[in-house]
């Protein structure tokens, strides 16, 4: 049973000796530590208090509480208040009073901003300290905006736009967008182009334009609004859906693309579609063609262009000049 502390009927178990505190209805040895975690009034649990509420309040479980509808009393609407009057106050919505005949308490008469009305609120210190405009954190304002300006953020700026706003120029191909600037102001910023893959978004800016996609997609599913001709083929950039075009000679689309050269001493051949490196000399013994996007390099010996209809000849073709040779084979007549 227990040895001491609150009997739950009003009454007490006993206390303890000097020297010994009361721990959940048992004496222990040694100093009580006080307890006032989440508590802002009330017992300490030590013999102390963890705070007291003002005069409008009444402490109940640790809390600083008004009575239901009270003066004080955290309210949603009017019709959560006796007075009807619910405002807003340091962050907070509570009941007030109209100042009338005077405020109770140690409250103090403002001017509430939302209503243009004078209430009486519990006592607060302004904040305007580098606003010209706006809430001053008391129901009141800091000031207001003349010659048409408004109120941005405590600032008095010309209206030119707001943030996210954004205007699409120039077929959707550019976009203007709303930035905040160095003086705090929301202004519009200089044009800007949409990437390739993207267009502009009324109200919006710069979004995908055949879709958004992720590495993981199959694409030819999630992308659309172009049909895709010759070499192009979809790819996911930055989360949209991006034609891109495949170089050759993965890819072709003239007989150009596929322009091969070979390697004098090791017969190595290679694509030389622009420079050809030292030691290379383009491949004339081959006609190069591009046929349904693939590059076909056609030998001259194979497809017969070097046939002299002899038996007794080998067919070959002389890479350094592309001309037809016909070597003569041993023992035959």
């Amino acid at each position: 049973g227990k040895k001491c502390g609150d009997d739950d009927c009003g009454g007490s178990c006993g206390s303890c000796s000097i020297g010994f505190y009361c721990d959940d209805g048992v004496c222990a040895e040694g100093e009580c530590p006080p307890d006032c975690l989440g508590k802002e009034c009330g017992d300490d649990g030590c013999g102390g208090s963890c705070g007291d509420c003002p005069e409008w309040l009444t402490c109940f479980g640790g809390k600083c509480l008004a009575g239901e509808g009270e003066i004080g009393w955290h309210c949603q609407g009017y019709q959560d208040c006796n007075d009807g009057l619910c405002v807003n106050w340091q962050g907070d919505k509570i009941c007030a009073v109209s100042c009338g005949d005077g405020c109770p308490f140690d409250w103090q008469c403002y001017l509430v901003a939302e209503t243009d009305i004078f209430a009486c609120l519990p006592a607060c210190e302004p904040i305007c300290e580098g606003k010209a405009c706006g809430d001053d954190g008391c129901g009141g304002k800091c000031g207001t905006c003349d010659g048409g300006d408004f109120c941005q953020d405590g600032l008095c700026c010309p209206f030119q736009c707001t943030e996210g706003d954004a205007e699409c120029k120039y077929a959707n191909t550019q976009v203007m967008s709303c930035e905040q600037a160095e003086d705090g102001c929301w202004v519009w910023a200089e044009l800007q182009p949409c990437p390739n893959n993207m267009e502009c978004e009324e109200g919006t800016g710069c979004g995908c334009k055949y879709g958004s996609c992720s590495q993981s997609d199959a694409l030819p599913q999630v992308c659309g609004g172009k049909v895709l001709t010759g070499c192009d083929q979809w790819s996911c950039l930055d989360g949209c859906c991006t034609v891109e075009q495949v170089s050759p000679p993965e890819c072709c689309e003239k007989s150009t693309d596929c322009k091969d050269c070979t390697n004098v001493d090791t017969g190595e051949m290679l694509y030389c579609l622009d420079d050809i490196p030292d030691g290379y000399i383009p491949n004339l013994c081959t006609q190069d063609t591009c046929l349904s996007t693939a590059c076909k390099h056609i030998d001259k010996v194979e497809q017969g262009a070097c046939d002299d209809d002899n038996d007794c000849t080998t067919d070959l073709c002389d890479v350094l000049t592309g001309e037809c040779v016909h070597e003569q084979i041993l023992g035959c007549e």
